[in-house]
């Protein structure tokens, strides 16, 4: 699973807008050990806000929440996404991709977020 991992290295990106091979990136993730697709998680975290954003991309930021296990890289991910808080829990996908962070994240991050929409929540509801 890792070697077939590997292959898709230099196309991450077009893996993601793909209907059918960004279900291929999210059994990756969900199955492959993070330290032999190193590519894919920092492909993902790099362009995060645009993922959150897309059909297909806000799956895989939330499959990414779930497995990411490295405490750093999690920190990292989920204040990236805090910064775009507002705008994500308003939007078509980027909600879906809030929800994720609001279940999986630790206390710390749940406060966070819960204290970036609260000024929004009506416009939210």
């Amino acid at each position: 699973a890792a070697a077939a991992v590997a292959e898709l290295d230099g196309a991450l990106m077009r893996c993601v807008r793909d209907k059918c091979a960004h279900h291929v990136l999210r059994a990756a993730l969900h199955h492959v050990p993070h330290h032999r697709q190193a590519f894919l998680v920092d492909g993902l975290q790099a362009a995060l806000p645009s993922l959150a954003r897309h059909p297909y991309g806000c799956r895989l930021v939330q499959s990414l929440l779930q497995t990411v296990c490295e405490p750093e890289r999690w920190r990292a991910i989920g204040w990236d996404l805090l910064q775009d808080a507002p705008q994500l829990g308003g939007h078509e996908y980027g909600n879906y991709v809030m929800q994720t962070l609001a279940q999986v994240a630790a206390p710390p991050v749940r406060s966070a977020l819960a204290a970036a929409l609260s000024p929004h929540a009506v416009r939210l509801a």
